[in-house]
């Protein structure tokens, strides 16, 4: 054996010298080419090979070099041996060792969340029958090839390529070798620790606030028609925005933020349309029609009234509008804009009206001083012009945009110079202003709240609830303020016309009680959702969607009703706020007066599933008159700012027992699922259709016997059949087996283990009436 490898270690050295021998003859042995330029040419400055103290001559069998430079030329005899014929030598070839197949699903995979990675693994080829000729006294048994594949993300790539960090093996003999092995650990290892911290460390968002602007008048608009006496102008002005952060659309873009100012934002503001006023002061409350309480409105909400009619020094109104948008796929989500509006007079510029008492004055450029005592002091007539503060968030953080609205106003009465009217400093306010819309960072929903600060005062605690539960409400209080503005009758309509998918108009004098109203009652049909067109405010300046040909659910101030056709009304219906909502005024002077009808009327609810909401109404409301009784309103109005306050327990149970009896309707739909819904079996089986038998049979027995028999009720089968039929029933059963829907499962599991129970009771009472 000692003798064979020698021999073999032998023959490799000899055969590697014979190598380099067979190159060196070869250059050696090799014919100088042939000059191309004849004698007494000059050389081509442009060969390198040239030199300038030699020149070319004729060739002949024997080479020569003739040096210039001295008189006497010299020859030297530089010729090499004769050149023998040249050796036609194979320095490398093609050497097949073996074959390889790597199927798609074998390949290895980046990591997740990764913007680069590079992976390599060694493969075992097939041997090919010349393989084992250059194998031989190596310690490999079979060829192998080691593949490197480069992951980068487009953007990475573009930035720089080169930054990317390799590692590869160096001088691996085999793919069993240890090195192979401890690279392919430490890469399984990086991996491994990358997908643990993208699911430990969440990403956050920033941007709490998407966009803060300033609404106003472009003009005062065409007064021909106007008396020029004190009170509201007669002309129509047209609202723009006077100023806005960020600057555009593009600035939340380029930083990878979907967030987008609603376009026509100054007439969401704005929805009754933007009014002129003219007197020695803004216009009051009762000028404005304000209605500043309502039965809806807690107890503390005038401390918050007063606190911007302070700040401001006049009248104002907050308000707030939610916007919804989506997309152009079937099922898709609806995303929600949100808007809080603080609304108030501000006067407008000298010498703009040409019916105010200084505009002589200020044309012909005399001093304030003499057009202020010219026109009377204080009873001199101006112009004020309505102006307004925008907040927009895609979070419903409308309490806190209320909060830091008033603490803004706050923060802006006391940096005004009294003597000139103007601001002192406002680099802090900007900087707020700036960390609220860029640098904090919004809450992640279910996973993570945050608390941020704005100018003085305690931190804003924001926090979403899971996606997989009920959905969140706009504000705080939002519930009770709904239940008392309609009551149990009204919100039993109100959920009768959205899960039968009417064509609904709400309207109020009071904006903010619409969007409220109109939020409540979607979140309140859970586990269905409204995918229909949704517009809560509806300004003046788009009345036209209410004669659209689908359904829809739509809000306007009680004041554009006029401009409204009373024909466009009879196929909708219609909700008044401001009226109480009772069933024996639901349908007569409340709604509109029609020379075609009067109006739509939903199908109402089951019997037992009104009976039970209307239950849950009361019930919530006799919980909150308890706290106020047991708290008083004194420690009731600490909180200056109602809708900041959290979801109270009794809110939170009248949702959950709501959602409960929504669900109730969907019970026996595991039966009829399949590629295609069986409706006309599910309108069989279902157990909402049926009801308590009513026994009338009998000279002393008519009334109700519970537990004698179940019949199907027609008013249930009614409204079953239109609802199964709505894109919302349609909707939901695309989306059963998402995450988001293990609430609604828990639900359905809780009948499925009642009725269980109840059967067999059933069957132990029926057991003993036997015996």
């Amino acid at each position: 054996a000692l003798w064979r490898k020698a021999t073999n270690r032998k023959a490799a050295e000899l055969e590697a010298a014979e190598a380099a021998a067979a190159v060196a003859r070869m250059l050696v042995e090799q014919e100088q080419p042939e000059p191309t330029q004849t004698s007494g040419m000059i050389p081509s400055s442009s060969d390198p090979y040239q030199s300038p103290m030699t020149s070319p001559q004729p060739s002949s069998s024997r080479s020569k070099l003739t040096l210039i430079g001295n008189s006497k030329a010299t020859e030297v005899d530089v010729a090499l041996a004769k050149a023998g014929p040249r050796r036609n030598i194979k320095f490398t070839q093609d050497v097949r060792l073996g074959t390889l197949v790597i199927p798609f699903s074998q390949l290895p995979q980046p990591s997740k969340g990764r913007n680069a990675s590079a992976l390599g693994k060694w493969y075992p080829m097939t041997a090919s029958p010349d393989a084992a000729k250059y194998l031989k006294g190596t310690q490999q048994k079979q060829p192998s090839i080691r593949l490197e594949l480069n992951f980068a993300k487009s953007d990475a790539m573009d930035e720089d390529e080169d930054a990317l960090e390799f590692k590869p093996i160096e001088n691996p003999k085999s793919p069993e070798s240890s090195l192979a092995r401890m690279s392919i650990r430490e890469d399984a290892k990086e991996q491994e620790a990358d997908e643990q911290g993208d699911n430990l460390n969440p990403s956050l968002e920033p941007g709490i606030v998407d966009f803060i602007a300033v609404v106003g008048c472009k003009d005062i608009g065409n007064q021909k028609d106007d008396d020029g006496q004190k009170g509201w102008v007669e002309s129509s002005p047209e609202c723009t925005i006077l100023e806005q952060f960020p600057p555009d659309n593009e600035f939340h873009m380029r930083a990878g933020r979907k967030a987008l100012l609603p376009e026509m934002v100054q007439w969401f503001c704005f929805p009754e349309g933007a009014r002129l006023w003219r007197g020695s002061g803004p216009p009051t409350h009762a000028d404005l029609s304000l209605k500043r309480f309502s039965a809806a409105s807690p107890p503390n909400v005038a401390t918050s009234i007063a606190a911007f009619d302070a700040c401001l020094n006049c009248t104002t109104s907050f308000s707030w509008f939610v916007i919804a948008s989506n997309s152009d796929e079937y099922g898709s989500q609806l995303v929600k804009t949100y808007g809080a509006v603080l609304r108030f007079y501000a006067p407008a510029p000298s010498g703009v009206d040409p019916k105010q008492d200084d505009y002589a004055q200020t044309v012909l450029g005399q001093s304030s001083a003499g057009s202020t005592s010219s026109g009377g002091g204080n009873s001199a007539k101006r112009l004020w012009v309505p102006m307004a503060i925008c907040m927009t968030s895609n979070l419903p953080i409308v309490g806190v945009m209320e909060a830091m609205m008033l603490r803004l106003c706050e923060e802006l009465a006391s940096k005004i110079r009294p003597d000139a009217g103007s601001f002192t400093d406002l680099n802090d306010i900007h900087e707020e202003l700036t960390n609220i819309i860029v640098r904090y960072q919004k809450p992640i929903a279910g996973a993570v709240n945050c608390s941020v600060p704005f100018l003085s005062g305690d931190r804003f605690l924001l926090q979403l609830p899971p996606p997989n539960g009920l959905p969140p409400l706009p504000h705080g209080r939002a519930i009770v303020s709904a239940c008392r503005l309609l009551g149990p009758d009204g919100l039993n309509f109100m959920l009768s016309a959205i899960l039968t998918e009417c064509k609904i108009l709400i309207h109020s004098h009071d904006i903010a009680d619409i969007a409220m109203v109109a939020e409540v009652a979607t979140a309140l049909i859970y586990p269905f959702t409204w995918s229909l067109p949704y517009i809560p405010i509806l300004p003046i300046g788009m009345l036209e969607f209410v004669e659209a040909p689908l359904s829809y659910m739509l809000g306007v101030p009680t004041q554009s009703l006029k401009h409204i056709d009373p024909h466009a009304l009879e196929d909708v219906v219609v909700v008044d706020l401001d009226n109480g909502f009772s069933s024996s005024s639901a349908f007569g002077r409340r709604r509109p007066a029609a020379k075609g009808g009067a109006g739509k009327q939903p199908p109402p609810l089951p019997t037992q599933l009104a009976t039970n909401v209307s239950k849950a109404v009361y019930k919530l409301l006799r919980a909150e008159e308890e706290l106020e009784l047991e708290f008083g309103v004194s420690d009731m109005m600490d909180n200056d700012l109602p809708r900041l306050e959290a979801e109270s327990l009794a809110e939170r149970e009248f949702r959950v027992s709501v959602a409960i009896e929504i669900c109730g309707l969907l019970r026996g739909y595991q039966e009829c699922t399949g590629p295609v819904f069986n409706r006309d079996k599910f309108l069989k089986i279902a157990p909402a259709l049926f009801e308590d038998r009513r026994d009338r049979h009998g000279g002393g027995g008519s009334g109700i016997r519970s537990g004698f028999g179940k019949v199907v009720s027609p008013r249930s089968k009614r409204f079953l059949s239109l609802m199964v039929n709505t894109q919302n029933f349609h909707q939901l059963l695309e989306i059963l087996e998402e995450d988001d829907s293990s609430f609604f499962h828990e639900v359905m599991d809780t009948f499925e283990d009642s009725t269980e129970k109840i059967s067999g009771r059933a069957g132990e009472s029926h057991a003993a009436r036997s015996d």
